[in-house]
């Protein structure tokens, strides 16, 4: 039997759409539509350099001419006013962070911003020659902050210092400062707290953890990501934590670091030649990961690179001057996942991709197996695996799934499979690692299938029936 020739009723597809518009999208899936934000909608200039979402749920976006907040209707402007001590001190903007006390931080071309809670009032830091106290480096560029309540502060040509908030005062990390000490360098472009706390830095001189010791001292360790390379070569541009723990590090001409926490090396994603399945450049600006797993590579000038973590395959993404819904330009900036989904970039303006509405997209590749598709009704469970299908149970009627068109082989045993279990009230479904599906029932206990295997197995004892 051709599985081609089966249609999805319309009125089955919207159900499913409906369903599963929070779900990751299809990982066939190769269609990336964005939406845009620009000049003409109120962005103040063009060139985002960052953007973050604060805890009420608003955006806000940095870049080379103004600080913007964007409320999902409009546009306001902070800019800087040498008359105005309650202002931006700069309009270049770097980093934008939101402490555990809801202060906005902003780090720009020339001195570092705390804007209160209620987004009122400026409070400016700048270098001062004779306060050891003050912040150290007139240009801040990336901001964290610990779980005491310490705010961090990398800066371009200062070190990195740290802001203890209950003095209203910085502590400065560099050899310039306390001598007989390794510290990073003065000129960071990164930081990042991971899960553990420990304090990643990302300079122009390498790699860099610092952990806290019983004393409540900092250590810092350098991490050589690529021995036989001199630190001054290792230009860091971001560093980012992903779901499973492992710390990703961009540079600028040696491409993109995966490392576990306690430092080892996992992998070294390089381009090779744009015939290979590799990262299309060394020289990467940002990365962020997405709802689904996939990493988002930004790279200087050829667009973005998402990494399938499962197939480990990427797929470029640049612009199409044909196709209005492409990305705007192809030197990344920025890249930002919102507590929506939404992934925003920071190009030639913005474009927003909106994963749910990809999903339009990946169903009409989908194609049904099992029972008859007309009989489906009541259904009680969806997910969505590893592979992309979609399996869907009923109350009573069995479980279906959708196959990917790009799927291999003819599947006459899942067919089959799936037919015989026509009577089925499932209950839930979900996958392992191993991508077998796990599905609870209501009335015949606790089904393993795997389609790799072709094996249907009963996993609890069911009274009455002796192959369990």
């Amino acid at each position: 039997m051709d599985r081609n020739t089966k249609k999805i009723p319309a009125f089955f597809l919207r159900t499913i759409i409906i369903i599963v518009a929070n779900m990751a999208y299809n990982v066939y899936s190769q269609t990336y539509n964005f939406e845009h934000l620009g000049l003409k909608e109120g962005l103040s200039q063009i060139t985002v350099n960052t953007i973050f979402q604060d805890s009420q749920g608003f955006l806000w976006f940095g870049t080379q001419d103004g600080l913007n907040f964007y409320d999902g209707y409009t546009f306001k402007h902070y800019r800087s006013d040498p008359d105005d001590e309650n202002s931006i001190s700069h309009n270049w903007i770097w980093d934008i962070f939101e402490d555990s006390d809801h202060n906005l931080w902003v780090a720009t071309w020339s001195g570092l911003n705390k804007i209160s809670p209620d987004r009122n009032n400026f409070t400016r830091y700048y270098p001062e020659q004779n306060n050891s106290s003050g912040i150290r480096g007139e240009r801040p560029v990336s901001i964290q902050e610990s779980e005491d309540g310490s705010i961090w502060i990398g800066t371009w040509g200062g070190g990195l210092n740290m802001y203890i908030s209950d003095k209203d005062s910085f502590v400065c990390y560099s050899s310039a400062i306390i001598e007989d000490r390794d510290f990073p360098g003065d000129y960071i472009r990164s930081i990042h707290i991971d899960t553990y706390q420990n304090l990643w830095v990302g300079s122009w001189g390498g790699l860099w953890k610092a952990t806290k010791t019983d004393s409540n001292q900092y250590s810092f360790k350098y991490i050589d990501i690529l021995p036989g390379i001199e630190r001054k070569e290792i230009k860091i541009t971001d560093i980012s934590q992903t779901q499973n723990g492992h710390i990703w590090v961009c540079t600028l001409g040696l491409g993109v670091f995966e490392l576990l926490e306690d430092n080892t090396i996992i992998e070294n994603y390089r381009f090779v030649s744009d015939e290979e399945n590799c990262i299309k450049s060394n020289l990467v600006s940002c990365i962020e990961e997405d709802e689904s797993g996939k990493i988002w590579i930004g790279t200087v000038s050829r667009g973005i690179c998402v990494l399938n973590t499962v197939e480990k395959h990427f797929t470029c993404i640049s612009h199409d001057p044909e196709n209005p819904e492409s990305i705007a330009a192809d030197d990344i900036n920025s890249i930002y996942k919102d507590k929506s989904g939404l992934i925003w970039c920071g190009t030639n303006g913005l474009s927003i991709f909106n994963p749910s509405r990809n999903i339009f997209n990946s169903f009409s590749d989908l194609v049904p197996i099992g029972g008859d598709i007309q009989n489906m009704k009541n259904i009680s469970a969806i997910y969505q695996d590893k592979s992309g299908r979609i399996w869907l149970g009923t109350s009573g009627n069995g479980i279906y799934c959708l196959l990917p068109k790009d799927e291999n082989c003819e599947n006459e045993w899942l067919e089959n499979t799936l037919k015989s279990l026509d009577k089925l009230n499932v209950s839930s479904i979900v996958s392992d690692e191993e991508n077998n599906i796990w599905i609870g029932t209501r009335a015949n206990g606790l089904l393993k299938l795997s389609v790799k295997n072709q094996q249907l197995s009963n996993m609890v004892e069911y009274p009455g029936n002796p192959e369990t």
